[in-house]
């Protein structure tokens, strides 16, 4: 019973690590697109730093609340 138990828990926790590696670059977007919406909300730039990162530029005195 055990090593069936043990068999279960590991097929279930490969189908687990599958599915997270698989969705990942959904999530990865989403993140993306709430960091660019949350920046121009305060009054950021969304700039390009480098040919694979980009980021939130904010004015110097951004005190503006966040917004969800």
């Amino acid at each position: 019973m055990s090593t069936l138990l043990v068999g279960a828990t590991a097929v279930f926790a490969l189908g687990g690590g599958a599915f997270r590696v698989a969705t990942a670059p959904d999530r990865i977007r989403d993140r993306h697109e709430v960091a660019k919406k949350v920046c121009l909300e305060r009054g950021g730039q969304w700039a390009q730093v480098d040919q694979r990162t980009e980021g939130c530029r904010l004015p110097a005195s951004s005190s503006a609340p966040l917004s969800f």
